[in-house]
């Protein structure tokens, strides 16, 4: 059996953030344990999982197709919150499919424009 609560989706178009992002998963799942799901634009495509992280690195070609590489790491029938690093007001493909899979949003008013 999980012991998570939830999955967490945190998307951030800016590696440099992923440390600081890193830290606020940490200490939101001390809370309210969850399957963490960083993904970050990379040169290639890289996962390295760590439990109870994931990070995905993706190049942009493969950030069209975010949703297949983020799914296979979900834990089924537990809900998905997305924790978006950036500004949801813009058309974006990448925000548009990750919120597609989401059943919450948080968007990081530090980190947006």
């Amino acid at each position: 059996m999980n012991p998570c609560l939830f999955n967490l989706v945190i998307y951030s178009d800016n590696k440099e953030q992923i440390p600081y992002l890193r830290g606020i998963a940490t200490s939101m799942i001390k809370k309210y344990p969850a399957q963490v799901i960083i993904v970050s634009p990379g040169n290639e495509i890289k996962i390295t999982k760590s439990d109870p992280e994931v990070q995905i690195e993706l190049p942009p070609k493969a950030l069209e197709d975010i949703s297949l590489f983020v799914l296979p790491f979900l834990y089924p029938d537990y809900p998905i919150c997305l924790f978006y690093s950036g500004n949801p007001a813009k058309d974006s493909p990448v925000f548009n499919a990750l919120i597609r899979l989401s059943d919450r949003l948080i968007v990081d008013s530090e980190t947006s424009d």
